[in-house]
């Protein structure tokens, strides 16, 4: 499957629901939505997804607010959730020591498994914990929302690899590595996310569930227009 930025772009801003007036997203996450103490340390959270959409919600005359809980799928799974995430500039959208799930502002999911369990099918168990599976971990996440929050919008947030494995304990990746990478995550990495997406969906046909494809979008604007201007160790640490 090609693709070309604009596109790319456009579904991004579609999927998120950009023609809605506030959204209050509470994140089933990890350090690939938020990722903090970086290791070059910046002056507010601007190494967390949550800082950006809000200074794009507000470009767009929009609010936005978020909140999330660290963690993966097999401890995500535990429902109901707590509210670890605050932030500088963004509201936040659940008190979980003082308010219940369900009368919480939340109106949007984010949702994101691990990055390095791609080597075989979403249906396949975790390699130290062969009880569990990413599907029915999520099923049993996005179930409970649907309980709790019947019209909440549900979105996986597909990230983008661990890199581990494409550097000879070395950082930053040389140019082979770095272009084999990349075309993992455009292509491998990204066909995981959709099988993923698309077994859900057959198992969940009551629920929309959405995928926004951050990896493949972040590897076509490496290989593009901010291929001469940013190297490796700008994007990643």
């Amino acid at each position: 499957m090609k693709y070309s930025v604009l596109t790319l772009l456009f579904c991004i801003a579609a999927s998120v629901g950009h023609t809605q007036d506030s959204l209050n997203i509470f994140a089933f996450g990890n350090s690939l939505i938020d990722h903090r103490p970086p290791l070059n340390p910046t002056p507010s959270d601007e190494t967390t997804i949550a800082h950006w959409l809000r200074l794009l919600a507000i470009a767009d005359s929009k609010e936005l607010g978020m909140g999330g809980q660290y963690g993966f799928l097999p401890q995500h799974q535990n429902v109901p959730p707590i509210s670890q995430w605050g932030y500088d500039i963004v509201p936040g959208v659940w008190e979980s020591d003082t308010e219940t799930f369900s009368a919480s502002l939340i109106n949007t999911i984010l949702l994101t498994g691990a990055n390095f369990i791609q080597y075989q099918g979403p249906d396949q168990p975790y390699f130290n914990e062969p009880d569990i599976t990413p599907l029915p971990a999520t099923r049993t996440i996005f179930d409970w929302v649907a309980q709790q929050k019947p019209s909440a919008s549900l979105y996986l947030y597909e990230s983008w690899p661990d890199m581990a494995s494409f550097l000879n304990n070395d950082f930053p990746p040389t140019s082979a590595a770095w272009a084999d990478y990349q075309a993992y995550t455009a292509q491998g990495y990204h066909d995981w996310w959709l099988t993923y997406q698309d077994s859900l969906a057959i198992s969940r046909p009551n629920l929309t569930i959405r995928m926004i494809p951050v990896g493949p979008v972040l590897t076509l604007l490496q290989q593009g227009i901010l291929r001469d201007s940013l190297t490796a160790a700008d994007w990643y640490e």
